[in-house]
């Protein structure tokens, strides 16, 4: 399992700036804990550690994001 942490380190950013980005596409709640939606999808446990399957989606959607975004600019 990972860490939101570890996670920022592999792309690069702002741990703040992934808790925001995973807030916004609906994975975590306002305070940081992951939604149980996300839990019940095998993509974070309740302790906020992210599976394998959380890790290759989180990693795929922000670069997914980042890539239209810089295609917008």
């Amino acid at each position: 399992m990972y860490t939101i942490n570890v996670l920022a380190e592999e792309l690069g950013k702002d741990k703040s700036k992934i808790i925001d980005e995973l807030t916004n596409s609906g994975y975590l709640k306002k305070n940081g804990e992951p939604r149980q939606a996300t839990i019940d999808n095998g993509l974070m446990n309740k302790n906020g550690k992210i599976t394998q399957t959380g890790w290759n989606t989180f990693i795929a959607e922000i670069i997914i994001r980042e890539s239209v975004i810089n295609k917008k600019i």
